[in-house]
């Protein structure tokens, strides 16, 4: 039984012995050709790794943007209401007792806006530590909003050349932690039941979310002669929880990430109360 075993493990050996002669006698008469990607096949490729990291902080800002804006990104005109202070850098999510309240698919489009700029200021690469010969096309990009993250699927449109080929860049994946689903839901719950009170300011409302929801809200409130104007910040969850471990001269005034929109609640007309 041993002889049997020991002339199989010979027998073995010699058939790796003449695949490894005829490999190498193939490879140095140039009848075989080994992609050099075979020996990196567990090393991620560097210039896409440089490109992600300046994508996702890119789009982390204007995540941040789009919150404080309530929703929209860059410089806006009201689309949801205008306020009655010409105020273009406020979203109005109640305007005389009428909603403005975006759809995640509003915000979804206004991030896909701040992810196309973060994508094309990134397709500059003079930053890269090594020089590397590249053209750039239009990128895509795809946002999806869930609960407790924002997603990102981008088209970087860059490909690097080598003297042997051209190799068009793949997407770009990036999961954004952010309670930016939250908020939304938050503030257009603040919005219904505001709108419900009429010209009442509902700080019962206000309590209560807080709440329920174990966020803080803060409200600054502004007479004008037409009515009173609510702006609303509502704090990110995720922000507080690392502001938590910070002494109370290092956190900002206004809660970090904060999702912020306003309402606008006209005096009441003679004889109506």
């Amino acid at each position: 039984m041993s002889h049997q075993k020991s002339g199989q493990i010979t027998l073995f050996l010699i058939l790796v012995a003449l695949l490894s002669i005829t490999a190498v006698l193939l490879y140095s008469s140039g009848s075989l050709t080994i992609p050099s990607s075979f020996f990196h096949q567990s090393e991620p490729d560097p210039v896409k790794a440089y490109v992600q990291q300046c994508v996702q902080s890119g789009f982390s800002d204007a995540i941040s943007e789009v919150m404080f804006q309530g929703g929209h990104y860059g410089v806006f005109t009201n689309s949801m209401a205008q306020g009655p202070e010409e105020d273009t850098d406020t979203a109005y999510y109640l305007y005389k007792r009428e909603l403005f309240v975006p759809q995640s698919p509003d915000i979804e489009r206004e991030l896909e806006q701040g992810a196309l700029d973060a994508i094309s200021a990134c397709q500059d690469l003079s930053g890269y530590p090594y020089r590397i010969d590249y053209s750039t096309s239009a990128p895509k990009a795809t946002v999806s909003i869930a609960d407790g993250v924002v997603e990102l699927r981008a088209s970087p449109g860059i490909t690097v050349r080598s003297q042997e080929s051209s190799t068009l860049m793949g997407d770009i994946l990036i999961s954004a932690p952010s309670s930016l689903g939250q908020l939304l839901g938050i503030a257009r719950d603040m919005a219904s039941r505001q709108q419900q009170d009429g010209a009442v300011l509902c700080l019962s409302c206000i309590l209560d979310i807080s709440e329920q929801k174990g966020i803080s809200i803060q409200m600054e409130e502004t007479d004008t002669p037409t009515g009173k104007i609510l702006l609303y910040s509502l704090e990110d969850p995720l922000a507080a929880a690392e502001d938590a471990s910070l002494s109370d001269d290092v956190r900002t005034v206004l809660p970090r990430n904060a999702f912020r929109f306003a309402h606008f609640i006209a005096w009441p007309e003679e004889g109506q109360q």
